[in-house]
C-alpha cells in the first residue's frame, strides 16, 4: 500500500522554489499527490509568509498559526509542507530518504544491517488494549524480520507513566550490551526517548539512529482539552480507575506546562534523528474520531489529530512529511517503505562513520 492514499500523478511543477532556493518544487521521490492538493501546496509556497522566510531558519510557529487563522488549517498544512520540501536544511534530506526507500534496500545493505544492527521498537500508548491501532509496532517488526534484521519490542507498559517506561527503556538499552542499534518509536514512545535524552543520555551511546513515527514530543492538545472540561475529565479519570490504570499516563502528556514534556533536550552527535509525521488535510481524516480532533485543534494550527505540527519543527532532526496521513491512519503508513528507508539511511550513516576509520587505519 502507498504511504499516500489513492494518489494520482501531478504534472504541476513550481519553477521558482520558495525560500529562495533554486530549482523546482516536486513531491518526494516515488510519491505522487492529487493535482488539486499539489496546486494548493504550490500556491502556499508562493505566499509571502513562506517565500520570504529565511531558508536557514525554521518556520516560526507564529507564522504557521497566522496562516491557519487567516486562510484555514488546510492551507497552513500545505504551507508547512511546501516549506519543508524547499528548505535547504530539510528538503535534500527528505528527498534522499524517500529516494532510498523507493529504491529499497540492496543486498549489501541488508547483509550489513543483519550482521551489525539491532532495531529496538518503542511502542505507543494503549498498544495492548487497542492492538488495532498499530501502536505496538507489529507492522514494522514484521517488515524487518522478513529481511532477517534483529528487532525487539521494548516491553514498556501499555498504560505506564513516563517515569515507569523510561526506566524500562533504559534497562533495555543496558541489556543490549552496547551493540549498535537503531530506535523506532511510535507516538508516546517518542516522549519516553526524549525523557531518556534528558535523564540519562549515556544510555543512548550505542544508538546511531532514532526514527520517531508520529512522536508526541511536546505533549498533545487533546489532553489539555479533556483536562479543562471537568465533567469529561472526571469521566475519563473514572474509566482509568475502574480499569486499574494510572491516570498520569494520560495527564502527563498535556501540552505545555500542564504536562511533563515542556523541556528541551540536545541530541548526541553520534545519533541522527528522523521524524516521520503525518500531514493531513481535513478530507484525509480516516474516522469520525480523527475528523473531530483535527477540526477541534484547527485554530491552533496544522495537526495530525493528536499533536501540533509546529512542535516537531522545533526538535532537532530531519522531518519526513507523509502527506495525507493522520495520527490514527495505521493503514496509510506504509511500513515496508519506511523499513526500507530506515535501512538505507542507517547504511549511509554507517558507511560514513567507517570511511574515516578505514582511511586512517
Amino acid at each position: 500500500m502507498p504511504v499516500f492514499p489513492a494518489m494520482m500523478q501531478s504534472d504541476v511543477v513550481l519553477r521558482e522554489r520558495g525560500n529562495g532556493a533554486a530549482g523546482p518544487l516536486r513531491p518526494p521521490a516515488g510519491r505522487s499527490i492529487p493535482d488539486d492538493e499539489w496546486r494548493l501546496i504550490l500556491e502556499e509556497a508562493r505566499e509571502q509568509e513562506v517565500s520570504r522566510c529565511p531558508p536557514d531558519r525554521g518556520l516560526p510557529a507564529e507564522t504557521i498559526r497566522g496562516i491557519a487563522r487567516r486562510r484555514g488549517v488546510d492551507r497552513a498544512t500545505a504551507a508547512v509542507y511546501a516549506w519543508l520540501l524547499g528548505a535547504p536544511g530539510q528538503g535534500p534530506a527528505i528527498e534522499a530518504f524517500f529516494a532510498g526507500a523507493a529504491a529499497g534496500p540492496s543486498p549489501d545493505v541488508i547483509r550489513a544491517a543483519a550482521g551489525r544492527l539491532t532495531v529496538l521498537v518503542v511502542p505507543g500508548a494503549f498498544y495492548e488494549e487497542h492492538p488495532e491501532t498499530g501502536a505496538g509496532g507489529e507492522s514494522m517488526i514484521r517488515e524487518l524480520e522478513s529481511l532477517r534484521i534483529r528487532v525487539h519490542r521494548v516491553p514498556t507498559r501499555s498504560c505506564g507513566t513516563l517515569e515507569q517506561n523510561t526506566a524500562i527503556l533504559r534497562r533495555a538499552l543496558r541489556e543490549h550490551g552496547g551493540r549498535e542499534c537503531a530506535l523506532v518509536s511510535l507516538s508516546r514512545g517518542g516522549a519516553e526517548i526524549k525523557c531518556v535524552l534528558r535523564d540519562d543520555p549515556g544510555a543512548l551511546r550505542s544508538v546511531s539512529l532514532w526514527v520517531s513515527v508520529g512522536g508526541i514530543l511536546a505533549g498533545s492538545p487533546l489532553v489539555n482539552w479533556v483536562r479543562t472540561r471537568r465533567v469529561i475529565d472526571w469521566l475519563n479519570w473514572s474509566i482509568f480507575r475502574w480499569r486499574g490504570r494510572d491516570y498520569r499516563c494520560f495527564t502527563e502528556l498535556a501540552r505545555g506546562a500542564a504536562g511533563s514534556l515542556a523541556f528541551d533536550v540536545g541530541v548526541p552527535a553520534h545519533m541522527e534523528v528522523v521524524h516521520v509525521v503525518g500531514f493531513p488535510l481535513r478530507r484525509h481524516a480516516t474516522s469520525r474520531y480523527a475528523r473531530s480532533w483535527h477540526s477541534r485543534f484547527a485554530a491552533e494550527g496544522p495537526n495530525d489529530g493528536v499533536m501540533l505540527l509546529e512542535d516537531v519543527l522545533g526538535f532537532p532532526g530531519t522531518i519526513l512529511p507523509l502527506w495525507g496521513a493522520d495520527h490514527y491512519a495505521s493503514d496509510r503508513w506504509d511500513f515496508r517503505f519506511l523499513a526500507a528507508g530506515i535501512l538505507r539511511h542507517w547504511h549511509g550513516l554507517d558507511t560514513a562513520a567507517r570511511t574515516p576509520a578505514a582511511a586512517n587505519g
